[in-house]
């Protein structure tokens, strides 16, 4: 009885702990599905004065890097993940411009700042905006992390 009395024990320990974990993985994937839905609303907002195809890719580089760094960054403290969002949604209620979206890196590096380096590399530099309206198409190699 005593060994099945610990296996049983074993076991329940187990299936708590898988339990915590699949529940702070589901809070992480809802912030996720709720971080992108609200960036997607950015492809109608336009600014006057960025041309629609700048618009076009700096609204597309900025939901790339955000669903591949927030998909790995499964540490995000749960009061940050909703201090975020409500910032994210009360900006994004207005008027956008190139200074939101400068936010939104600001914020992605805050809060991903356990993998490494700053993240340098931006959408929204002259230099970029230029790429992006003579229709060059940019790899992710070209991005220089780092700069």
């Amino acid at each position: 009885m005593r060994r099945w009395g610990r296996w049983a024990l074993a076991t329940g320990f187990v299936l708590a702990c898988a339990g915590c974990w699949y529940e702070y993985q589901w809070r992480h994937r809802e912030f996720c599905r709720a971080v992108d839905s609200e960036l997607k609303t950015l492809a109608n907002k336009c600014p006057p004065d960025v041309t629609r195809q700048q618009w076009r890719n700096v609204v597309g580089w900025t939901l790339n890097d955000f669903r591949g760094w927030l998909a790995k960054s499964t540490h995000i403290r749960q009061e940050d993940r909703g201090r975020f969002l409500t910032e994210l949604r009360d900006r994004l209620s207005g008027p956008v411009d190139l200074g939101t979206v400068d936010w939104l890196y600001d914020e992605l590096e805050r809060l991903t700042s356990r993998f490494g380096p700053p993240f340098f590399w931006r959408p929204t530099t002259p230099e970029r905006l230029r790429q992006f309206e003579g229709g060059e198409r940019m790899h992710v190699s070209e991005i220089g992390w780092g700069e």
